[in-house]
């Protein structure tokens, strides 16, 4: 990994929660590892830590707050709190990408922004990059709008559905590169005639398959501590 130590990276995650309320990981053990293959790691989420009651802006002016957790540096970005769902989610998401936008060049430009792709958000982490001149990651952890239309929420032909599968098709060919965390990225992208084959301006190479994975450290560590929770467990299975 000669010369890696020079790149930056960001990993913009609007929910991403600082370690001590986090409770979906990934971003952070992916902020971990990448640290430990000398990488210059920042994580960008909102101030409201999600599915809580704290906001570490609430009280504060200041429309950033830069942190240090134990080596793990963060960007918390002021964002509205909300209790569900709801517009008021959507319009807290919002703030956070284009507050990020406004001030992105407070801050050392980063060589890569990896950014979540849900539509219509992500969009906005293009013109972040560009505005910053880094180049662009899109992490596919959930696929907005095909998951509303898979479970039966939305009809396909939505006209708000289709601006959105035009959307995501737009922010995937300009990504530079395509982290899928579920299998079958590549096929999702034949399906929907997107890839440069197709003519639709994808090219399935800078399409990667990266699953969330086991810190077995951590697993190790839970083992040890929970060993009779788990063979409790494992004694009901096997009735």
């Amino acid at each position: 990994m000669e010369g890696v130590g020079k790149k930056k990276i960001w990993l913009i995650n609007p929910a991403a929660m600082s370690p001590e309320y986090e409770v979906r990981i990934q971003t952070l053990k992916r902020a971990y590892y990448l640290k430990q293959f000398g990488y210059d790691v920042t994580i960008i989420g909102g101030s409201y830590m999600h599915n809580t009651s704290k906001n570490l802006l609430d009280d504060c002016t200041e429309p950033y707050l830069e942190k240090d957790y134990e080596g793990i540096k963060y960007i918390h970005i002021k964002n509205s709190s909300y209790k569900s769902n709801n517009l008021m989610r959507i319009y807290s998401m919002l703030e956070f990408y284009f507050r990020l936008w406004y001030y992105a060049k407070s801050f050392k430009s980063p060589d890569y922004v990896c950014a979540h792709s849900a539509i219509p958000f992500g969009v906005v982490s293009f013109f972040i990059s560009k505005k910053i001149k880094s180049r662009l990651i899109v992490d596919v952890v959930d696929l907005w709008p095909e998951s509303f239309v898979a479970y039966g929420l939305v009809n396909r032909t939505n006209m708000f559905v289709r601006l959105a599968y035009l959307a995501e098709h737009w922010l995937y060919k300009k990504a530079e590169i395509l982290i899928f965390s579920m299998e079958g990225g590549k096929d999702y992208i034949i399906e929907k005639n997107w890839s440069l084959e197709q003519r639709g301006g994808i090219d399935l190479k800078k399409v990667y398959y990266i699953n969330n994975g086991v810190d077995l450290d951590d697993f190790k560590y839970s083992y040890s501590e929970d060993a009779v929770d788990l063979i409790f467990i494992g004694n009901m299975q096997s009735l």
